[in-house]
């Protein structure tokens, strides 16, 4: 695309002084191997002791490159964190030439018969390897690793890409004690700065650095930033984070203008409607591919039975005609990464090959729609006061009837019409459509439109003369639930689900019937019987009644949480269990009944408990009507699951009269 350019000069043009190197770091001591376990966290396998970053511009290969240097030492703690002696460093390979690894040193120490022993590499014993198209790396794995070896690297990289500046993250998956990082811009790139996460800096600060900066003999000022942050705690696997980038302590940059050496100013972020149009018009990738497969789609449209149908029935008849016949590769993008023919004859492609294929089939048919572009849940948010394409990483398809507006993906041949990859629920997705003039372009909710709904039905009886209870359940699974356990039926086979039905429970399933299984549009229905031995404690019967649950435990644990808890999902369980007791049985224990609701937090439980002579039936509702939760609401939250997990786990005793 015409904005993504780079600025090209000549060498003898203009001087840029480079900023002045990373300090050295605090010598290697015996000290220093004398902490057994990280200060901040007793539980760490590794360490980051210092991790300091610089990023300035220079001119080298005839241009202005951008240099990013990394000075990191590690400590390994115990064995599980010997992974972290090996050195990663990432190159992008570009039409405009490649990054560049400028310099590199590392060295390991080991403490050993009362000295420090150390050994040193440099660039010849890094090795390189592809990534992909656009990437390579070069690695170093150190050898003379044991627990409490200190790992020291530093390198420095130039990049001619300036218009996407490498991501600094202050926060790993292992503690790290001290973060700085420094960013001296130059004069001729202005960029948007992005700071994300759930810590307060330490350092935070911008000032004018005086003749940082000299271009044909004129010196400029330069403007610099710092941060820094101490004593930053692991980011931890947690429950309920779409992923460790979205909440991840870090800076990032995008660049809003640049000028041109001999005058021009040249705007990088324009609007959304600037944006929309450019996409549409001018990328070969996206406008020219749906526009090229207009006579394509007249030939398939015609071979479809779509006469005397709605709108909404098209839709149907069109998605299915794409899922049908062509197959997502696993890769996400909002760009087509073929040619509508190459597409037409591999039946191949990633989301938006498929995606802008269907829109293209939809606006033939007269069918009212759309691409939509989405940030997934691993990708990160979406900043919408900020017009970048580089935000977004997939393209789905929303379209219009009577009756609303529909999503619709055909990546994935088991998802219902109206209903977009879980992954896709994050916030917003931009509809590129033409923008009239005075008109703003369109963001829509990525909500979950169907709930994740399970409706479970169990009667069971006691069969004293075999020592079992036998019993029948029905169950009915909306949403996610039944997209996920079609998928595992059909790439499984129907065995691989006894575990989703028993959970922990040792019981025995025969005669599984499932309906629904092909009719993805309807609920997916499951019956069958059950077997499991009865608890007993003396001559007392111990019955669980919903031993193959979903809530055997809570899975928020912490006392507190630095992120939000973000499900995806909207929840509802119905669960019944009837049994019958025996005549010479009665009830020696069994719960009350409960019930709550938080009409905030849109949290909802009832625990119904009716009792008869000759059974007992428990009613359990839960239902959680909310997407995501954010810290301040995590006490709360975490509560109300505790509550859940003690009473659907209760027992209940029956004792021989």
């Amino acid at each position: 695309m015409k904005k993504l350019l780079l600025i090209i000069v000549s060498a003898h043009s203009f001087i840029c002084f480079s900023q002045e190197t990373l300090k050295q770091l605090p010598k290697i001591s015996i000290d220093d191997f004398e902490s057994k376990s990280c200060k901040i966290d007793s539980t760490a396998k590794a360490q980051i002791i210092y991790d300091i970053g610089n990023t300035y511009f220079w001119v080298h290969n005839d241009r202005i490159e951008h240099v990013f240097e990394k000075t990191t030492r590690i400590q390994i703690l115990n064995k599980s964190g010997y992974k972290y002696a090996t050195i990663d460093i990432p190159l992008y390979i570009g039409s405009s030439g490649n990054e560049e690894l400028v310099d590199f040193t590392a060295t390991s120490y080991n403490y050993q018969d009362g000295k420090i022993v150390s050994e040193t590499v440099d660039k010849k014993a890094l090795y390189e390897d592809e990534i992909n198209q656009w990437w390579k790396r070069k690695k170093y794995a150190f050898t003379k690793v044991k627990e409490g070896t200190i790992i020291e690297y530093s390198y420095k990289t130039s990049s001619p890409y300036n218009v996407n500046l490498r991501t600094w993250y202050f926060q790993h998956d292992i503690p790290v004690l001290k973060s700085k990082y420094k960013f001296s811009a130059c004069p001729y790139y202005q960029y948007i700065v992005l700071s994300n996460g759930f810590l307060k800096y330490d350092m935070d600060t911008v000032y004018k650095e005086h003749f940082g900066f000299r271009l044909l003999g004129q010196d400029y000022d330069t403007k610099v930033y710092e941060w820094g942050l101490n004593n930053v705690p692991a980011f931890k696997d947690e429950s309920f984070v779409p992923s460790d980038n979205a909440y991840k302590m870090k800076v990032e940059f995008q660049l809003e203008t640049y000028h041109g050496i001999h005058g021009g100013k040249f705007e990088m972020m324009t609007t959304w409607q600037q944006l929309i149009d450019e996409l549409l018009e001018e990328t070969e990738s996206f406008g020219g591919y749906i526009k090229s497969g207009k006579s394509y789609a007249k030939q398939i449209l015609k071979e479809l039975p779509l006469n005397g149908k709605t709108d909404f029935e098209k839709v149907l008849v069109i998605l299915n005609y794409v899922k049908n016949n062509f197959f997502w590769n696993g890769s996400n993008g909002i760009f087509a990464t073929q040619t509508k023919n190459k597409f037409i004859e591999s039946k191949t492609g990633n989301d938006a090959d498929i995606n802008l294929f269907l829109h293209a089939l939809l606006k033939e048919a007269k069918i009212e729609s759309s691409p939509i572009l989405i940030s997934t849940r691993d990708h990160g948010k979406v900043y919408y006061q900020y017009p970048f394409l580089n935000l977004f990483n997939y393209a789905a398809v929303m379209f219009t009837v009577e009756a609303g507006n529909y999503f619709i993906d055909a990546t994935n041949p088991l998802l219902p019409l109206g209903v977009l990859p879980k992954e896709c629920i994050n916030e917003f997705g931009l509809q590129i459509k033409k923008v009239k003039k005075g008109e703003d372009a369109q963001f829509f909710p990525l909500s979950p439109t169907l709930v994740d709904l399970k409706k479970q039905q169990q009667i069971f009886i006691i069969n004293q003369a075999e020592n079992r209870i036998e019993g029948k359940t029905q169950v009915i699974l909306d949403g996610y639930n039944a997209l996920n356990l079609r998928h595992q039926i059909k790439q499984n086979g129907i065995e691989s689900i006894y575990q989703n039905l028993t959970g922990q429970s040792k019981s025995e399933i025969a005669n599984l019937e499932v309906e629904n299984l092909d009719v993805i549009e309807k609920p997916l229905v499951l019956k069958y019987t059950t077997i499991t031995n009865i608890g007993k404690m003396g001559d007392k019967h111990i019955i669980t009644p919903f031993s193959g649950n979903s809530f055997n435990e809570n899975n928020l644990k912490k006392q507190n949480r630095l992120y939000p808890v973000d499900y995806g999902n909207l929840l509802e369980e119905q669960l019944q269990f009837t049994i019958s007791i025996p005549p010479d049985y009665e009830i020696d224990y069994i719960p009350e009944s409960h019930s709550f609701k938080n009409a905030t937090l849109k949290l909802e439980f009832s625990y119904m408990v009716q009792r008869m002579e000759s059974f007992v039936q428990i009613m359990v509702k839960v239902k959680r009507d909310k997407v995501k939760y954010e810290p301040s609401e995590y006490k709360e939250l975490k509560e109300f699951n505790d509550m859940i997990v003690k009473y659907i786990n209760e027992n209940i005793v029956l004792k021989k009269i």
